[in-house]
């Protein structure tokens, strides 16, 4: 996506990001410092993941090390289940240790705190014989004082749908055993991608079929590096604008056919965390006041985008299929340059411009973007498409723009249809069918737009911009980068 209003090559989008430095109150999920378990991670550095949690079970007059967890705030610590429970229940409490600023397990520093427990919360759903509702809390005895190496992770504050985040990479963390089947002494940390729960039952029915629900995630790369014994109750985190959330907690994953350990080549289920908010709040009330203040922040930079003037609707009463072309999406422009074809995931851009762009003209508008979770999360069956072709079999190669309607494809099918072509379609893109003549080539970066209510007003809201298509074959969807999945990352991007 690009702020430009040049003549040539690639088509840019005016989308009229307003650049101010913002200052940041947000508490939660900050660095201060710049299973199961991780099988072949990497480790990671002191102060990088000041929010997890080393959960110890005291027996007799040793402390063995069982699960991770992850701090929710002074006096509490977000775990699973199965992570304090026993043949005959719950364990008792005063056998639980929990050590926060731990980054290596036989090492003592000054860093780490080492407190007790107070209170094991369960998830009343929570049955021993299966993995559902694997979710707890630890009521601390004392409270945790925060330092760079201690911090508190934010909850997810982005909705319940699983579809957001398939296809994404997230990290999970953990002391869990490592490639030599030991616990590691050193924290370690690995990217895994979430998939879809199809996905996740078809790559291994007997294990996931009956197991997964609809309040679990299923994440992995079946590579060998995976979340594995010791790594229960440990978070799996996403980065949005520099602030790290809570999505998952490490679950259960297949253990090898000989044996009770983790098989790395297999995917794991992660509880949901999002899926359990108010029962969390419930228990930890302070959690929606964290809630409030990283909303506030989001709601902060979405308040500095144009969204009482963008994506201008001036013929509301028309269908659009009936509305004049020119003028009617004057947040179209042409960018000067050549741009090589591409089908990376990550196939989006800012630019920024020297001077501000006159909006005042009437071919001049920004367009809106998805900043909230109802507008991420459209319903309608069709895009509109406004886009520069270029007839090439005319002498002088004319430039027309154009509008098309096109339908949604759905994302597994689009997968399916790409797969033969060895091109990976991911939760980072749209596809809709080509309905316009397959070798009339549009230029990059075409906007793919939905009227959607904004401020009480239908406004064009940008979704997707053109990736890419097979030239000249009419059976294959075009293929859009999502533009909801970077919003956080246009927003951060903010600047004076």
């Amino acid at each position: 996506m690009s702020c430009v209003r040049y003549y040539a090559i690639a088509l840019a989008l005016l989308c009229l990001l307003l650049t101010v430095q913002l200052s940041s109150t947000q508490r939660c999920g900050k660095r201060k410092v710049v299973n199961f378990l991780i099988v072949n991670g990497k480790e990671s550095k002191d102060g990088y993941w000041p929010w997890h949690a080393a959960i110890f079970h005291h027996n007799y007059l040793t402390s063995v090390y069982a699960c991770g967890g992850t701090i929710l705030s002074q006096n509490a610590v977000l775990t699973a289940a199965h992570c304090v429970m026993t043949t005959n229940g719950i364990i008792a409490r005063k056998r639980v240790i929990v050590q926060v600023g731990r980054n290596r397990l036989g090492v003592a520093t000054k860093r780490v705190e080492e407190h007790e427990a107070f209170e094991l919360i369960v998830h009343p759903g929570y049955n021993g014989n299966d993995f559902q509702h694997d979710i707890a809390l630890i009521k601390l005895a004392t409270d945790i004082t925060y330092t760079n190496y201690i911090q508190p992770i934010c909850l997810w504050n982005r909705g319940e749908d699983l579809h957001t985040i398939i296809g994404s990479w997230g990290t999970v963390i953990g002391f869990g055993l490592d490639e030599n089947d030991t616990v590691s002494q050193t924290l370690r940390e690995a990217s895994v991608l979430v998939v879809s729960h199809i996905a996740c039952i078809e790559s291994n029915r007997e294990v996931f079929s009956h197991a997964l629900t609809s309040n679990m995630l299923c994440a992995g790369n079946r590579d060998g590096i995976s979340a594995c014994n010791g790594d229960s109750g440990g978070g799996l985190f996403f980065n949005y604008n520099d602030v790290w959330f809570i999505r998952g907690m490490v679950s259960f994953t297949k253990p090898r056919q000989h044996g009770n350990n983790c098989d790395p080549k297999e995917y794991t289920a992660f509880t949901d965390v999002a899926k359990y908010l108010k029962w969390i709040e419930q228990h930890i009330p302070e959690t929606s006041e964290q809630q409030r203040v990283a909303e506030n922040d989001s709601s902060t930079k979405i308040g500095l985008l144009p969204m009482s003037t963008c994506g201008a609707n001036t013929r509301k009463t028309r269908d659009e299929s009936s509305k004049p072309v020119l003028l009617g999406y004057p947040w179209m422009g042409l960018m000067q340059g050549k741009i090589a074809p591409s089908k990376r995931d990550y196939d989006i851009a800012l630019i920024r411009l020297r001077d501000r762009a006159d909006t005042s003209q009437s071919n001049v508008k920004p367009i809106c973007l998805p900043v909230t979770s109802e507008l991420r999360s459209p319903h309608e069956p069709y895009y509109i498409v406004t886009l520069w072709y270029q007839y090439w079999l005319e002498k002088d190669n004319d430039h027309k723009l154009e509008r098309s309607l096109h339908e949604v494809i759905e994302l597994s099918k689009c997968q399916k249809q790409y797969k033969a072509n060895m091109i990976d379609i991911t939760a980072h893109h749209i596809c809709v069918d080509q309905n316009q003549e397959p070798c009339n080539l549009p230029f990059p970066s075409a906007p793919l737009q939905l009227l959607q209510r904004v401020q009480g007003e239908y406004r064009y809201v940008l979704h997707g911009i053109s990736s890419f298509r097979m030239p000249c074959h009419g059976l294959l969807p075009e293929v859009y980068i999502n533009v909801a999945h970077f919003v956080d990352w246009i927003l951060d991007n903010i600047e004076v």
